[in-house]
């Protein structure tokens, strides 16, 4: 589990037989380079009412993806909004 901090480029729900979902795309930026996680958006952020463009920080599992420069996060916990976009 790691921490994952990055701007919420995307945010999308969807109804599922288990009731509705939303999921979102955050792009991380490191000093080895970009990449994008996708995933279910923490509770604690939607509470926040996190909005696209947002920096968000929360506590994930990851799963590397089909490219390279794509990840796929899995059982997110806590979440913040670091900062609000400008």
């Amino acid at each position: 589990r790691v921490t994952v901090r990055g701007t919420l480029v995307k945010r999308d729900t969807r109804e599922t037989p288990y009731g509705y979902v939303t999921k979102g795309t955050v792009k991380v930026v490191t000093p080895e380079g970009v990449w994008l996680a996708w995933g279910t958006i923490p509770a604690s952020l939607l509470d926040a009412r996190v909005e696209v463009g947002q920096t968000v920080e929360f506590v994930a599992t990851l799963k590397r993806g089909n490219d390279a420069h794509f990840a796929l996060y899995s059982r997110p916990t806590g979440g913040s909004i670091v900062n609000s976009a400008a």
